[in-house]
């Protein structure tokens, strides 16, 4: 069985999560708003620039974030799988 989780939540020790705190919430819905905050403060920042840019790619808290030449964001999140009971990255081992 695949599924699509953001990064924040399927891999929250991640290294692209480190130095970034977290917080116990009573359930995911707000795990998943605390790691859209975190993204909008990554884009903003780009965008607080002089220039703001053309193009952004990041890997965020939510999946990895673009903005393509027609100034669309796009985001893909991370696909898992459950394989011998746990929950790895889809392809992974």
């Amino acid at each position: 069985m695949y599924f699509v989780e953001i990064p924040w939540l399927a891999d929250p020790d991640g290294a692209a999560f480190a130095g970034i705190s977290r917080r116990d919430y009573p359930n995911a819905a707000f795990e998943r708003l605390y790691a859209l905050g975190i993204d909008a403060f990554r884009v903003a920042q780009a965008f607080a620039r002089d220039v703001p840019p053309e193009r952004l790619e990041l890997d965020g808290a939510t999946g990895h974030l673009s903005l393509d030449a027609s100034h669309q964001f796009v985001r893909e999140a991370m696909l898992m799988q459950f394989r011998g009971g746990l929950i790895v990255p889809a392809g992974g081992r």
